[in-house]
């Protein structure tokens, strides 16, 4: 399916170059990364919004990476990888008390775990901060401009090689699918795969393929619910590690995340049935 709407001749236009398609998609960390430290402060938004870029940013040098410079390609990676870290783990905790506050309110115990992280945050947006200082912009602004290659390939080959990409992440999703119930690690592997796959199918538009944008919708839907599930289940995790699990308030609010996982699955595995029709 993907490999037709590729080589429909009625569903390609223009499309960009290769390189800016990966320049601009740098572009969004560097302007992230710069929103973050204007602040001086790492706000749940401005975290959010540079992993998002960063994972972005990563997946498009991957899929282009035969088309661009190959040690400025991987240098970047490698400081986006870092980036993204380090951004991931303090997003992980916001979206912790999130979710604990929207369960059970904002007394109590959810109030008592929102202090704990609290204290904890500050040391993970100290090391992003940290690391954001020494790579923005400079390093990122050099290794972006290095990116382009003295050998352009043909366009259509290189969509080509994007879908066969992306049908690697499709072929993956499907087998996680077909088990009745896939492990919780298939599963966050799986809301991973289809992040790249989205992220790649918005690239083959950038590219000039039409006819991706409704399924990039869809796929970010079930990501969405996936990213649900993951954000529950290590909240429940932490909980669950505590001494004091067996407490009446945390044993509630373990419960609770229990039948949220597996809400989020069903939503997901609904999300996706509709991409088989897409």
């Amino acid at each position: 399916m993907l490999s037709a709407v590729v080589e429909s001749p009625s569903r390609r236009t223009q499309g960009v170059q290769p390189v800016r398609v990966a320049r601009r998609a740098v572009g969004e960390v560097l302007e992230a990364a710069e929103e973050l430290l204007g602040a001086r402060e790492a706000t749940a938004e401005k975290v959010h919004v540079l992993r998002r870029s960063c994972r972005a940013a990563s997946v498009v040098l991957d899929v282009l990476g035969s088309e661009l410079d190959k040690s400025a390609s991987e240098k970047l990676r490698v400081i986006l990888r870092k980036l993204r870290r380090r951004a991931g783990r303090v997003r992980d905790l916001d979206v912790h008390v999130e979710i604990a506050s929207e369960l059970l309110g904002g007394e109590g115990q959810p109030r008592r775990l929102q202090r704990e992280i609290e204290q904890e945050r500050p040391l993970y947006e100290r090391d992003l901060l940290e690391y954001v200082a020494k790579v923005t912009p400079g390093r990122l602004r050099k290794l972006r401009a290095r990116l382009a290659t003295d050998v352009e390939t043909e366009t259509v080959v290189v969509r080509k090689q994007v879908a066969r990409r992306a049908g690697r992440w499709i072929d993956r999703a499907n087998e996680v699918l077909s088990r009745p119930l896939p492990p919780d690690a298939a599963l966050h592997d799986l809301r991973i795969d289809l992040k790249k796959l989205r992220i790649s199918l918005r690239t083959l538009r950038d590219l000039g393929v039409r006819g991706t944008k409704r399924k990039e919708e869809i796929i970010a839907g079930a990501a969405r619910h996936l990213g649900r599930f993951h954000d529950v289940a290590t909240l429940r995790e932490r909980l669950e590690a505590r001494t004091d699990a067996a407490l009446p308030e945390i044993a509630d609010l373990i419960r609770r995340l229990r039948i949220e996982e597996g809400e989020s699955v069903v939503r997901a595995r609904d999300s996706l049935r509709k991409l088989r029709s897409a």
